[in-house]
């Protein structure tokens, strides 16, 4: 079994979210240290809050649980004084080339030049000022609810040029507006309780950093729910998914 080794981290007051830090960059900060087996690709990686990390210092600790001649596993932490986020990575060496994928047919979606910027009621929270959002569309019919939305991150932000791939797939995906603050009764906030992010290897974001996301919310009672979410380029290319547990809180909670 190899040794732990820790990397020391700052969690800037930018990426501050609801109740601490963003969930995305917290996820951003474990997918870069889980990227320690040299020439293996991030596959997946599954996180679960255990406490709101704050903007300061903070330490990762990285455990190469497994690496073997294709697969590796890494178990990483995020720590202020106790667990604020753990996390559980895949990763393999990729090798071949793309045989099948996943597409989206963009036809009849606007692009995100025609459509205004999109502010949800969230929207004063300093992390939002790192990104760019363009609503598609949002539906709901009967218990189903879906929504399309543009969105890119600054990238002249030096918050997001610190980012690696994985990292701005993590925030991306985290950053896609939760489908229930579209209805009537909107919640004030859903902080995620956990996230399985899956990238799809060998393949780059959109230059223009523009992506397409599609947000389905699978479950919801009054005080939880489950989303997926699904991450595509301009192409209509799938680039990344992430399924996420969420708390819900109602302004009567706080």
């Amino acid at each position: 079994m190899a040794e732990p080794h820790v990397r020391q981290v700052l969690l800037s007051p930018q990426w501050d979210g609801y109740d601490g830090t963003f969930g995305g960059k917290v996820i951003a900060e474990l997918a870069a240290a889980a990227q320690c087996a040299e020439g293996f690709d991030l596959l997946s990686l599954t996180t679960e809050f255990l406490g709101a990390a704050r903007p300061g210092a903070a330490v990762v600790e990285v455990l190469p649980r497994h690496v073997g001649r294709v697969s590796a596993s890494v178990v990483v932490a995020l720590r202020q004084g106790h667990d604020r986020a753990r996390a559980t990575a895949k990763l393999a060496r990729v090798d071949g080339r793309c045989a099948a994928a996943l597409g989206a047919d963009l036809r009849g979606v606007r692009p995100p030049e025609e459509l205004a910027p999109f502010e949800p009621a969230y929207w004063h929270l300093p992390h939002c000022r790192l990104l760019d959002l363009r609503l598609v569309d949002h539906s709901s019919r009967g218990l189903e609810r879906r929504t399309r939305v543009w969105l890119r991150l600054d990238a002249a932000a030096p918050e997001v040029a610190e980012l690696d791939h994985a990292g701005r797939v993590a925030v991306l995906v985290d950053a896609v507006p939760p489908a229930l603050f579209f209805d009537e009764r909107a919640p004030a906030f859903v902080p995620t309780l956990d996230l399985s992010l899956h990238l799809r290897p060998g393949i780059a974001l959109p230059e223009d950093g523009w992506c397409l996301a599609e947000g389905r919310l699978v479950w919801a009672t009054e005080d939880f729910c489950l989303e997926d979410v699904t991450l595509y380029a301009r192409t209509g290319e799938v680039l990344a998914q992430g399924r996420q547990n969420r708390r819900i809180i109602h302004t009567s909670d706080l």
